[in-house]
């Protein structure tokens, strides 16, 4: 009886010592060893054909060409059209920088000059931190700075500093980067929708990069509030890096106040959290 009551208390304790291993500390490892199993590749094999008239050889080549060009360009075309936009017949595309959102109380980052030009900049410092926390004693910090120096790209940066705090055993700490370059297909004074490309980046101890895109939007349709919304997707060493961010925000003039949610995860481990922040634009 002794020997039973023994063997489960050691299970339960490993039990626990799993349960309660570091989440940051299980993505940190995860992506620093990246997959552990490589792919062959299976050899290429060209195979020769022959027989048939040349001539009959040389029409169906021309109308393969001939079709795949064509498909080619219109492939080209819509890509163009759904990614960059058309500036001759799209005028929203045309629209200038704001101030700040709601500086005549109905519209967010863009506005046609004709229509207010005392209104506009050549170019907008966005700046945001949030402070976030969940059930799992992971808090942190969310820096973002956008740098707008024309009305059609901009250059987005994000620093996200998460802290897991471990009774008895420390406090373990995981350093996210991104930066990307963005571009909002769709300038609504009242709606924006844009995507980016860039790279990301994990500190404390990874030092790993990897590719990111992802799009976002924004809304201004209810007085003094927006809606943010921002998708990241990304790979660091073949393990996933994605974030989810939703936001929403009280605009006092220059200033913004914000409560928000995000969903990181980082190799395997998933984090909810809970924000609440302010900006400024200059």
């Amino acid at each position: 009886m002794f020997k039973i009551t023994v063997s489960l208390l050691i299970v339960c304790a490993i039990g626990f010592n799993v349960s309660a291993q570091s989440k940051l500390k299980t993505s940190k490892d995860q992506v620093e060893q990246g997959s552990q199993s490589s792919s062959s590749q299976s050899p290429i094999v060209y195979e020769q054909h022959s027989g048939g008239s040349g001539s009959s050889f040389f029409d169906e080549e021309y109308s393969d060409n001939f079709f795949a060009d064509l498909f080619v360009k219109a492939v080209a075309g819509v890509v163009y059209v759904s990614t960059v936009g058309l500036y001759g017949k799209e005028y929203h595309l045309h629209n200038s920088i704001t101030k700040y959102p709601y500086i005549d109380f109905k519209t967010g980052n863009y506005i046609s000059a004709i229509d207010g030009s005392d209104l506009v900049q050549k170019a907008r410092i966005d700046i945001h931190n949030s402070f976030f926390a969940n059930t799992e004693s992971i808090y942190g910090n969310h820096l973002n700075v956008k740098f707008r120096p024309t009305k059609y790209l901009y250059i987005k940066a994000d620093y996200r500093e998460l802290l897991e705090v471990l009774p008895d055993r420390g406090n373990e700490h995981l350093s996210l980067f991104h930066a990307t370059l963005a571009y909002d297909r769709i300038r609504f004074p009242i709606f924006n929708l844009g995507y980016s490309l860039g790279a990301d980046y994990i500190a404390s101890g990874v030092n790993k990069w990897g590719f990111t895109y992802g799009f976002n939007l924004e809304s201004f349709a209810i007085n003094n509030v927006s809606i943010y919304s921002e998708f990241l997707w990304s790979k660091i060493n073949t393990q996933n890096v994605n974030t989810i961010e939703l936001r929403a925000s009280y605009h006092i003039k220059r200033w913004k106040f914000s409560l928000g949610y995000e969903h990181l995860r980082i190799a395997n481990p998933q984090y909810n959290l809970f924000s609440c922040g302010f900006g400024v634009y200059l």
